[in-house]
């Protein structure tokens, strides 16, 4: 009995063993791992419907000013038509009634995130007044696989898939 009494008081004395640090920092570094990982994904995640709903209201943005004839510039009395230039890592809009005879200093081009691509059909362009438009898919896709499309139809409406 003495003996183990001995052996207690040595024990609490000597702080802890280098086994027991390296165990807590283990744990440490799993729960960070674990933390950092879904951290990581929320990132991702976000970033990728942050670029989806911005196309989105670009397209939309296009569309309004098509139907209500809005024209930037000088000069411009009539309207324009408004539509979107879709490529894999950016997209533009651009007023005029096709891209390659836009007015170039009215274009607002946005770069889409490094992990972000975008494939369609051609260009999506409104008419003036109506907001009528070829039927198109726009498919936003991700490098962790994540794939999200915008369906436009012969009246202009815009869907999000």
């Amino acid at each position: 009995m003495e003996l183990l009494k001995i052996y207690i008081r040595r024990l609490s004395t000597r702080g802890f063993t280098f086994i027991e640090v390296i165990v807590v920092i283990a744990l440490i570094a799993i729960i960070a791992q674990v933390t950092l990982a879904s951290d990581i994904s929320f990132y991702q995640k976000k970033t990728f419907n942050d670029e989806v709903n911005s196309l989105y209201l670009l397209v939309m943005r296009a569309r309004i000013a098509s139907m209500h004839n809005v024209c930037f510039g000088i000069p411009c009395v009539d309207g324009k038509s408004h539509g979107v230039h879709i490529e894999i890592d950016r997209y533009v809009l651009f007023q005029g009634s096709d891209f390659s005879g836009r007015d170039v200093t009215e274009d607002e081009i946005v770069i889409l995130s490094s992990s972000v691509s975008l494939t369609s059909s051609g260009d999506v362009v409104f008419k003036q007044l109506s907001g009528n438009t070829n039927e198109q898919i726009v498919t936003v896709t991700d490098s962790a696989g994540r794939v999200a499309q915008i369906l436009i139809s012969e009246e202009g409406r815009l869907e999000k898939q």
